[in-house]
């Protein structure tokens, strides 16, 4: 057989299926250079076929030494293969690795591709998030945590229990998946693996430590008296059967929020059932929004507010279109006591109803309304009037507690000192809000014209809660620098008056010349603990329509009892107004003394309603008027209806 010509194959570009490769034939017991055996030849096609079949430790070629597929299988055990879903720039799918052939599960990076971060992270986004503690680092998230998506800035974060449906914010409460795996890259964190549903098994980096990051239970009851209200977020191992709840610092609970003693709305919304210490099934039911229920018989009223700055603590009561006589009730235009309908209160101070907005509600006020109307006429007490205390407010909505007991969270900034000599001995660093054992009172709030003097405070003041971190500490942290960042703070936080318009003193006064009542006495809550109170809602002090059975404070005499002397007066005017009564009994009886009474009849006169001030031609009318201050000495006194 002639010599054939022999051509390098490293040099052939591309195979085709119907192309021949020679095969020569070496003996099996030499290893001469020459063939010894029969030359054959292969189809490409052929040769591929029976190549795959042969053992991939003898030939093949590994998967990640492959173009399109990963080239590390590191934190992918257990994992599946997946043809991407959009090609790359040559326009060809490629091949990566996911958690599950379905979508139940799904492994995010930290950072995409644009180098921006997939997650939310407290220092570069404005929301504020509660389950984060530390500033700008991904290890907040921890396998068991739980997560939503965050509308606004288009990043996953922490899920939690309270403040459902805030503000523009996407609802707090809106679950997508729970944090199964955290994968690394060294010692970072490249990769957070979120289950959907389904069966899941949390695995822990740590293979000495299996724990889930879960929510552990408020401190009971008793504590919560001496104790800031906590909820400790703790590693636990699952219980198998037990039922984990939707928590309120972004992690799951092992125990249901809106069944605890914290404060406010929270979503009650179980999120998955343990099936052994490091599984579970994930059952991501509806959440239904409750009331923590310290107290089983309390009503809470919502309101939605399009535009209202209502602060927790805020006392409310209902606005009013008819005006109430002081002996009856009655319009106060046509004294009848059948109408609905009528103008709206004229707010005093006006500031009070501004803060409702356009809502039916108005801060109550313990001052006297009709200051000016010293015969009381009508009913001036209605400020003191309660509906209940806000416990939730935002710029959206807030709700109106009416009765029962209400536990307030600790303020920023008053859980310890951070100053080096201890702190302010002015502080209350305790957590503490209320003084305990006190009653708190309805404050009294200036209704008169700035030229009057004043009757009660002038002016809203601020909350506890709203200092910030600064301001306590600029107050509290160094004594020798110390100083209030306002005027009020330092009742605020001493516990005189933590909210706006309460306090522990009562605001009652009297005028010391006519006797009428310039501020009630009203009682809205008793401080059951530093943080706990009961609200009371108890008549005002002295009731409006029998101002003269309490003692004056500053006489400690009887108010408007025991006459010192009466006299009967006629004339045959028509019956007087308040001006045209002191004009006539300061010149009939200039030697009046306080509490001497007297009773003007007028002849030739009558009433049409005994409710109103029209008069017209009759046989008589008589009007007793008691003088307030003394005349004797050459001052005009001061006589008011008897």
């Amino acid at each position: 057989m002639a010599n054939q010509k022999i051509t390098d194959l490293n040099k052939l570009q591309k195979l085709s299926k119907q192309d021949l490769l020679i095969v020569v034939d070496r003996s099996s017991t030499t290893n001469a250079s020459s063939p010894t055996g029969e030359t054959m030849a292969i189809e490409a096609n052929t040769l591929a076929s029976q190549l795959a079949e042969i053992h991939q430790g003898d030939v093949g070629i590994k998967l990640p030494a492959l173009a399109d597929v990963p080239n590390s299988y590191e934190g992918w055990a257990g994992g599946y293969l997946k043809i991407t879903d959009n090609p790359n720039i040559a326009g060809e799918h490629e091949i990566e690795f996911t958690d599950a052939p379905g979508a139940s599960e799904m492994s995010v990076p930290v950072v995409n591709e644009n180098s921006e971060q997939n997650f939310y992270l407290k220092s570069t986004d404005p929301l504020s998030d509660p389950a984060s503690n530390d500033a700008n680092v991904i290890t907040d998230y921890h396998v068991g945590d739980v997560l939503r998506r965050d509308g606004l800035s288009g990043k996953f974060r922490h899920a939690f229990s309270g403040l459902p449906d805030v503000g523009n914010d996407t609802s707090s409460a809106e679950v997508i998946g729970i944090i199964r795996k955290l994968k690394y890259v060294g010692d970072e964190i490249a990769y957070i693996n979120i289950a959907f549903g389904g069966h899941i098994k949390f695995e822990i980096r740590d293979p000495n430590n299996n724990d889930v990051h879960v929510t552990g239970n408020p401190r009971v009851e008793l504590e919560a008296y001496d104790q800031p209200n906590v909820t400790p977020t703790i590693n636990t191992p699952l219980q198998d059967g037990k039922t984990y709840f939707l928590g309120p610092n972004g992690s799951i609970s092992d125990y249901d929020p809106a069944e605890s003693n914290l404060t406010g709305v929270h979503v009650s919304k179980p999120l998955l059932v343990a099936t052994s210490t490091t599984t579970g099934v994930i059952v991501n039911y509806r959440g239904l929004m409750c009331e923590h229920s310290e107290e089983p018989h309390k009503f809470i009223v919502e309101h939605t507010a399009s535009c209202s700055n209502v602060k927790v603590g805020d006392i409310l009561r209902v606005k009013r279109k008819i005006q109430r006589f002081a002996t009856g009730y009655g319009s106060s235009t046509g004294g009848k006591i059948n109408e609905f309908e009528g103008d709206g209160e004229a707010i005093r101070p006006q500031y009070l109803g501004t803060v409702t907005g356009d809502a039916p509600y108005v801060m109550s006020n313990a001052a006297t309304l009709d200051k000016e109307d010293q015969d009381l006429v009508f009913d001036d007490s209605y400020g003191c009037d309660m509906l209940g205390m806000v416990i939730v407010a935002t710029t959206e909505f807030f709700q109106i507690q009416t009765t029962g007991m209400i536990t307030f969270d600790t303020p920023i900034g008053q859980t310890n000192s951070t100053g080096a000599d201890g702190g302010d001995p002015r502080s209350n660093r305790e957590g503490g809000i209320f003084k305990r054992g006190y009653v708190y009172y309805l404050d009294a709030f200036d209704v008169t014209p700035d030229s009057e003097p004043n009757t009660g405070r002038t002016q809203l003041s601020q909350t506890i809660y709203d200092y910030t971190l600064a301001e306590y500490s600029d107050a509290f942290d160094d004594p020798s620098t110390a100083s209030w960042p306002d005027t009020d703070m330092e009742q605020v936080v001493t516990g005189i008056r933590p909210f706006r318009n309460t306090t522990i003193h009562t605001p009652f006064e009297r005028d010391t010349t006519s006797g009428k009542v310039l501020a009630y006495s009203k009682p809205v809550f008793y401080a059951v603990s530093e943080r706990q109170i009961l609200l009371l809602n108890q008549p005002a002090y002295p009731p409006p329509f029998d101002q003269c059975n309490a003692i004056n404070p500053s006489l400690a005499t009887p108010c408007l009892e025991g006459a010192m002397e009466e006299k009967n007066l006629t004339t045959t005017e028509e019956p007087y107004e308040k001006a045209q009564a002191n004009d006539f009994l300061n010149s009939a009886w200039p030697t009046a003394v306080a509490r001497d009474i007297a009773a003007i009849t007028h002849q030739g006169w009558t009433r049409n309603d005994a409710e109103v001030s029209e008069v017209l031609a009759g046989s008589y009318v008589t009007d007793r008027w008691m003088m307030g201050s003394a005349s004797g000495t050459g001052v005009t006194g001061v006589w008011s209806k008897a």
